[in-house]
């Protein structure tokens, strides 16, 4: 006889998650895909948190870049995986900032030392 089981999600989360600067606009999200997938993981989806506003974006990947931020941004990142069974637990939350910009340049020919 043939059994067939009901695909199931992913058992456990993505894993090992880093949010690395890139420069003073971007952060680099990377992660592991789960220990116990349950099938092939069709897509992650990153959900990110930037100044109180949440996003969420899908990428088949195992990385993410996220643009457009100010300098020394705070980014707060969790992931959950997909595959034909369902979608897994979200992972732990992971944070990072956009790189600090460079100090600006100061006019010592306008500084008024009386």
């Amino acid at each position: 006889p043939i059994i067939v089981r009901p695909a199931e999600a992913p058992s456990n989360p993505p894993i090992i998650i880093t949010v690395t600067n890139t420069n003073t606009s971007s952060v680099r999200v990377t992660w592991n895909a789960p220990t116990t997938p349950n099938g092939i993981i069709t897509s992650y989806t990153i959900r990110y948190v930037v100044n109180g506003n949440e996003q969420s974006v899908n990428s088949p990947m195992l990385s993410f870049d996220i643009v457009g931020l100010d300098p020394y941004q705070l980014v707060r990142v969790t992931i959950t995986a997909t595959n034909g069974g369902g979608v897994s637990d979200p992972s732990n939350e992971a944070t990072g900032r956009s790189s600090e910009a460079a100090p600006g340049v100061v006019d010592v020919d306008n500084i008024d030392g009386s």
